[in-house]
């Protein structure tokens, strides 16, 4: 059995990665994204997919989510193309969502990737690892 291992940067005790996205035939963007076991949704930042040419304020799907502020409102974008963990990812809906201007993350890895790829997350060895 083939496995892929992909290390982890931490800081503190948080881990991140890179990952791209783009619209069909255009270039790729890198992403720097926060590995969130707690988020059911991978998110991406509003900025960003403007900046891609998303346009979330055509979307008419929306989701509710709790963050540390309470409840909001999070328009749902389908990303044409998302590569992570060595997998690309066509069609991917992302929550779009207002990052702080100066974060140095463009969006959050959610559980909805991670259970697709089955990934496992060794935290002692800063490793996720796809069967």
């Amino acid at each position: 059995m083939t496995r892929s291992i992909y290390t982890v940067q931490k800081s503190g005790n948080l881990f991140f990665l890179n990952a791209s996205v783009a619209k069909l035939d255009e270039e790729p963007r890198i992403l720097r994204l926060l590995v969130d076991t707690g988020a059911s949704q991978t998110s991406l930042s509003k900025v960003l997919l403007l900046e891609l040419g998303y346009a979330w304020s055509d979307t008419t799907s929306n989701a509710s989510i709790l963050t540390g502020n309470g409840l909001i409102q999070a328009p749902i974008v389908q990303v044409d193309w998302f590569h992570c963990l060595g997998q690309p990812l066509q069609n991917l809906p992302v929550l779009a969502l207002d990052l702080p201007i100066s974060s140095y993350i463009n969006g959050i890895l959610g559980m909805d990737v991670l259970l697709r790829f089955k990934a496992v997350i060794d935290v002692g060895k800063r490793q996720i690892i796809l069967p």
